[in-house]
């Protein structure tokens, strides 16, 4: 098996202020809407495992 790489990724500009407070009012309604579902943060870690496996298993079919 082929060890990867860490990718280094860059931000491609810095945000400016009012992108920041843009960017935190988003987080902040998500997290409102999140929680008004009833989503905990255990759902998005199992989500974002359930993601990543998928990913893994594509790129070993492709390879």
């Amino acid at each position: 098996m082929e060890k990867q790489q860490a990718r280094i990724i860059r931000p491609a500009k810095k945000l400016t202020e009012q992108e920041q407070q843009e960017l935190m009012n988003w987080l902040d309604e998500m997290q409102a809407w999140a929680k008004s579902v009833g989503l905990t943060e255990q759902d998005v870690d199992d989500s974002i495992k359930a993601v990543r496996q998928r990913k893994r298993q594509s790129q070993r079919q492709s390879a």
